[in-house]
Order: C-alpha cells, then structure tokens, then sequence
C-alpha cells in the first residue's frame, strides 16, 4: 500500500525503549514534526506512565497491535539494542528502513 506523505506522518511512529535515550530520540523527532505515537518498553514499572506527554503503551512485542509507519529502537544499551533488533528481525522488511 502506498501512502501519501500526510498520511505517513499521521500513522506516526513509535519508539522501543522508554528510558532516557529513548526520550531523546522522541524530542528530537518531535522538534522535527514526526507524529510519535510513543513508547513500548518491556520493563512494567514504565507502563501507563508518560514520557513527554506520550505515554508508555505496554510491551515491545505489542507493537503490531498499533500499526506503527516505523519504529525506533530508542534503547542506550548496545547489547540490548542489538537484542531488540534480533526481535524485529522477521518483521524488519516492513518496519525498518535507512534514515
């Protein structure tokens, strides 16, 4: 399915990890007008809270669920970043693409 530029935008993205690399990342894309939708993390002591106004909407493996345009992985950790890329491997086709 092709979308127009309006429509990418408004489907938004949303961001693996909510800690602080994670919150970065979101400013910065915020700043630049990129609708995030906002976080997804692993760890329950984040959930349902909020994080720049944008709220921490569960588990990483729910992001299908919301029909992300992209996803980011905001995670500091190289190791652990790697490991959630792992994750995303099967999906990566779809989701990941070069900045």
């Amino acid at each position: 399915m092709i979308r127009t530029k309006e429509q990418q935008i408004m489907s938004g993205v949303l961001i693996l990890g909510a800690g602080g690399h994670a919150k970065v990342i979101a400013d910065i894309l915020m700043c630049r007008g990129i609708l995030v939708r906002g976080f997804l993390d692993d760890d329950r002591k984040f959930w349902g809270e909020t994080r720049l106004g944008l709220p921490v909407l569960g588990a990483i493996d729910l992001f299908p669920e919301y029909e992300p345009e992209g996803l980011i992985i905001g995670v500091g950790d190289n190791s652990l970043r790697r490991r959630v890329a792992r994750l995303l491997n099967p999906h990566a086709d779809g989701l990941l693409r070069n900045a």
